[in-house]
């Protein structure tokens, strides 16, 4: 596993453990910051590779114990960077876009389609987000209606 720096070192570490005590081979947590996939983040982040698609034994694992392998991931990350429970509103991010103009002519047409909508910058990019539901679940279900519009989507909190 590769981590960026110090922090996600830490969130390395405790998604080691738990795949570890899942069944994997300890092979430790790497600092890489020089990683294209972990180098510009602004959040702690890790690299896993947690198999190969040409080893039978690791294909037989994610077909047969996927999530298992999920729930040890989860269980790390929540180890890790416990949840801020006082956050409580969730949106559903349907369009990340580098020109404003492409955000708010999304944005638009989700208005007209009657949705509550915002476009919040997460420099260098502008993020569309539906909805401002007070629990996980409503964020869920509108999150299911957007897809079956053909939304690709990503829960997150307002």
């Amino acid at each position: 596993m590769y981590a960026l720096d110090t922090e996600a070192e830490r969130l390395g570490e405790s998604i080691n453990q738990e795949l570890v005590d899942f069944g994997f081979q300890d092979l430790g947590v790497v600092e890489r910051p020089g990683l294209v996939v972990l180098r510009r983040t602004q959040m702690p982040a890790v690299l896993m590779e947690l198999g190969f698609i040409n080893n039978d034994m690791d294909n037989q694992m994610f077909d047969e114990r996927f999530d298992e392998m999920v729930n040890a991931i989860v269980t790390g990350v929540e180890r890790a960077i416990p949840l801020d429970n006082s956050v409580s509103k969730y949106g559903v991010q349907i369009g990340l876009f580098r020109h404003e103009s492409n955000a708010e002519y999304l944005r638009e047409q989700l208005e007209s389609q009657g949705y509550f909508v915002t476009v919040r910058r997460d420099d260098p990019y502008f993020a569309v987000i539906v909805g401002r539901e007070d629990s996980l679940e409503a964020a869920k279900d509108l999150q299911d209606q957007l897809r079956q519009e053909g939304y690709d989507t990503l829960i997150v909190r307002a």
